[in-house]
């Protein structure tokens, strides 16, 4: 089977001049490629208030990473990044280091 890489190639060499349309998806593709690249995932959760989302995403990473409690505490997006510590920041002028 061929790797994601060299499929993206060969959709990008098989249109030679390309219309607007099949320029515009090259441009995705290629975004697509460097964002691989990169290794940059993004994963959407979305559901109700106090649904478990936190404490979902929590024990995929299995570390106590997004705060849990009674009343809502990331009811605004909240973006995970790979970086040398665990840490949470959620836009307010705090942020906690875990342990």
């Amino acid at each position: 089977m061929a790797s994601l890489d060299t499929l993206l190639a060969r959709a990008t060499s098989s249109v030679p001049r390309p219309t607007a349309a099949q320029q515009q998806l090259l441009v995705r593709l290629s975004r697509l490629r460097t964002r691989l690249d990169e290794g940059l995932l993004r994963v959407a959760v979305l559901g109700q208030f106090k649904r478990g989302k936190s404490t979902l995403l929590n024990a995929l990473l299995g570390v106590p990473l997004l705060p849990t409690g009674v009343t809502p505490v990331t009811a605004i997006p909240t973006f995970i990044n790979a970086g040398p510590q665990l840490e949470f920041a959620d836009f307010m002028p705090r942020s906690r280091a875990l342990p």
